[in-house]
């Protein structure tokens, strides 16, 4: 079996790298230890494992046949030669195999970085641009000869930031702080359910949060502290700004008035963490949180998919997801990696709910219209933002400049993902006068103005965004599912028949740019609506 020659380039694998970004002309370290992981081909051909995934899910959630669910896994694992032929690669190449998950399809190879670059065609370089430096490569990915036909797409040669955190309130003065428990009553969240036996997975890709925020945000409002486990993937830690300079950024703003002011990236992804397990807890008061920390690049992000969806006692039924960039940042090969998993979660019975972003339609500085990934992925609920005025018991699309920034709920439709033939009725093509994946699906509370008061270093930030949407749509579903005999599962398909139709609240007053307007069903601001949790479940029941 030869190792010196190359079989062919993965398609769009060359990495697109952060605006501004100057190549260095210092080079990695070539004895560095570095890792990579290979995405591996599927048994099954795609078109036929597409074909019946999409039987399966037309089915409604409850109807889901578990015969065929374990038909179509045993189609997205690789062949056991597969493994056997990287194993001699990786020997020949000085490599070692560190990690074989034959369920999620990939094996993942440490070595020095020299012996990876080289292993892979590729030269290893350094970038810097204002975020800060970050390692990646010159011209694209090559599979070589050895792995034809085994391997799809391979990450971590390049470590560029991809992805950006949500919306976060900058105003230490002007929000009226709101309690989940009043957004939840007015979402009809069911009642007598609090998540029992249910556990939600939060991805997160940055900072952290410290338990005693959790702790006294939660007992604050009378309610208990659900067990929260930590899980640290690819080095990432719970790593939270500390309270004392959370405080002093909390202090700054009533001089600066929050417009514009600096704050340092681990401030940021602090406050949103907090945020996230904050929200979970307090709406699904019984669950089990479980919170995956992994770097924020594509071999991290993959991981943390990977690492939630893995059999075992206690799995999340439902995945929170509140970060995300358009579309055109990712590299394709990445994206394809990352709908594996997606894919693999709708037949494990796995809902994962996404922020659609908080840039409205995404022209802003010029241009047309963008959606974010993964929100654009056709395998997750796209979760986008309302403005709630609850004394008025009225709602619109989220559209609001706070303390000098301009945020809205994101939507349109995708130019990576072809329109699903479960979206075919409502009406993508009309509303955007685009071809593909309308976005979001869904929509939740997500104005600042009235935000929710997450705590962080002792201090009630004002927060919100689509990034507050999804751990509430998630939050939602965990309490669905303790009451149905099978968890909810992949509900795209489903939201857009009429019975569920029937139990979501539709925006029509607003607007999410220049683009964009709501309107009566469907709309590329809102989806259809937030939702009627007790009409949900009655739904999810064959009640309705």
């Amino acid at each position: 079996m030869g190792t010196g020659k190359y079989s062919m380039a993965l398609e769009h694998s060359e990495p697109v790298h952060s605006r501004g970004a100057q190549k260095l002309r210092r080079k990695p370290d070539p004895e560095t230890p570095a890792r990579v992981t290979l995405i591996l081909k599927l048994r099954g051909s795609r078109e036929e494992l597409d074909a019946r995934l999409a039987e399966y899910c037309e089915q409604a959630p409850g109807e889901r046949d578990a015969a065929e669910a374990a038909a179509l896994k045993h189609l997205m694992r690789p062949e056991k030669r597969s493994l056997a032929g990287i194993e001699a690669f990786a020997k020949a190449r000085g490599l070692k195999v560190r990690e074989a998950d034959r369920t999620s399809g990939h094996v993942v190879l440490a070595g020095r970085l020299g012996d990876l670059a080289r292993a892979f065609g590729v030269e290893a370089a350094l970038f810097e641009h204002a975020a800060g430096r970050y390692r990646s490569h010159e011209g694209p990915v090559h599979i070589p000869g050895a792995l034809s036909g085994v391997v799809d797409a391979v990450l971590g040669l390049d470590e560029r930031p991809l992805a950006r955190r949500h919306a976060i309130g900058f105003h230490r003065d002007a929000a009226q702080h709101i309690l989940p428990a009043d957004v939840a009553r007015f979402y009809h969240f069911p009642q007598g359910t609090r998540g029992r036996g249910q556990s939600i997975g939060i991805i997160e890709l940055g900072g952290g949060f410290h338990h005693s925020d959790v702790r006294e945000y939660l007992r604050g409002q009378g309610l208990r502290v659900p067990p929260i486990k930590v899980i640290e993937l690819e080095g990432a830690k719970n790593a939270p700004a500390k309270p004392r300079d959370v405080r002093r950024y909390w202090d700054s703003l009533s001089q600066s008035r929050g417009a514009g002011h600096p704050v340092s990236e681990a401030i940021e992804w602090t406050i949103e963490t907090s945020m996230d397990v904050e929200l979970a807890g307090a709406l699904a008061n019984q669950v089990r949180l479980l919170v995956y920390f992994t770097p924020n690049t594509a071999r991290g992000k993959y991981h943390a998919f990977a690492a939630a969806l893995r059999s075992g006692k206690g799995r999340p039924s439902v995945l929170s997801c509140s970060w995300g960039a358009h579309e055109e940042t990712f590299p394709l090969a990445y994206i394809k990696s990352l709908e594996r998993l997606f894919r693999l979660a709708a037949v494990k019975g796995v809902t994962i709910c996404c922020s659609s972003g908080d840039d409205g339609d995404g022209s802003e500085g010029g241009g047309g219209p963008r959606v974010n990934y993964p929100g654009s992925s056709p395998w997750v609920l796209c979760c986008g933002g309302t403005t709630l005025q609850l004394a008025g018991h009225r709602e619109s699309v989220w559209n609001e400049v706070f303390a000098g920034q301009k945020m809205a709920s994101t939507g349109g439709a995708s130019r990576v993902f072809p329109l699903p033939a479960w979206q075919g009725a409502a009406g993508v093509r009309a509303k955007t006068s685009l071809e593909g994946r309308g976005v979001p699906d869904v929509a939740a509370k997500a104005d600042l103005g009235a935000g929710y008061a997450a705590q962080v270093g002792g201090v009630a930030f004002p927060m919100g965004g689509t990034s507050a949407a999804a751990p509430l749509w998630a939050s939602l579903i965990a309490r669905l599912n303790e009451k149905l005999p099978a968890p909810a599962g992949y509900l795209n398909p489903w939201l857009y028949r009429k019975p569920a139709r029937r139990a979501l609240q539709d925006i029509t007053k607003g607007d999410n740019g220049r683009f964009f307007k709501a309107g009566r069903g469907w709309d590329p601001c809102t989806g259809w609506g937030t939702p009627d949790g007790e009409a949900l479940l009655a739904a999810l029941k064959g009640k309705t």
